[in-house]
């Protein structure tokens, strides 16, 4: 089964972990080392991404998303983040493949 994996500050992950959702902490610096580790464990069919760090993997999320069947991978307003409050999680994939995604 696939999993999610949630990659932010710390509140962020924490706050996903309590959902059952696999976290790691990471700041901009260290962004690109964790999420080729996620990316590498094979599993990973949703990857969240918070706003703040997420500017160094642009190029790599694109890619991921186009390239990839699997993981898709979102970006979500962090803790710090003011904008994208008001979106549905469905919102952010639909965005992320670039596609209408329905809910039932």
């Amino acid at each position: 089964m696939d999993s999610i994996y949630v990659i932010g500050d710390e509140y962020t992950v924490m706050a996903f972990r309590v959902l059952g959702v696999k976290g790691h902490v990471a700041d901009r610096h260290m962004v690109s080392t964790v999420f080729e580790e996620v990316l590498a464990t094979g599993d990973a069919g949703l990857i969240i991404v918070t706003a703040g760090i997420a500017e160094n993997l642009s190029e790599s999320i694109s890619t991921v998303n186009t390239e990839k069947l699997k993981p898709v991978v979102i970006v979500i307003p962090g803790l710090d983040d003011t904008e994208g409050f008001g979106k549905s999680i469905l919102s952010f994939v639909t965005e992320a493949l670039g596609i209408s995604v329905r809910g039932e």
